[in-house]
């Protein structure tokens, strides 16, 4: 009798799994499974890792500035305490992570405030 198969069940031209071959696929799925397994733990320790970096580079605090521009005496509060409308120095060169507005002499612009282009 034929098998519809193709399972090796006969004359089908296709040999019959043998143990040592079902053995072989077997250690072979338990490889990459667990080879899979370590690469994602890796991945995911890394991506943690990272994120936390990420985490501590966010201020914690911003000078905000008085609000006839910056003549009197500026304040440090947290980023939590800011409110819409506020005036917050930046020294050159320094992040913030708040949506700003930028005001200042013509030439201190916003180019690359926020990654934007124009």
């Amino acid at each position: 009798m034929r098998s519809v198969r193709g399972d090796g069940g006969g004359g089908d031209g296709v040999a019959p799994p043998t143990e040592a071959t079902v053995i072989e696929k077997t250690a072979l799925f338990i490889t990459v499974v667990r080879f899979g397994k370590r690469v994602g733990a890796h991945v995911i320790g890394r991506a943690a890792v990272e994120v936390a970096a990420l985490g501590r580079l966010t201020l914690q605090t911003a000078t905000v500035l008085s609000a006839n521009g910056g003549t009197a005496p500026s304040e440090s509060v947290a980023i939590a305490l800011l409110s819409p409308g506020d005036t917050v120095g930046v020294k050159p060169g320094a992040g913030f992570s708040v949506d700003r507005k930028v005001v200042g002499p013509p030439g201190c612009g916003g180019g690359g405030g926020d990654g934007d282009s124009g």
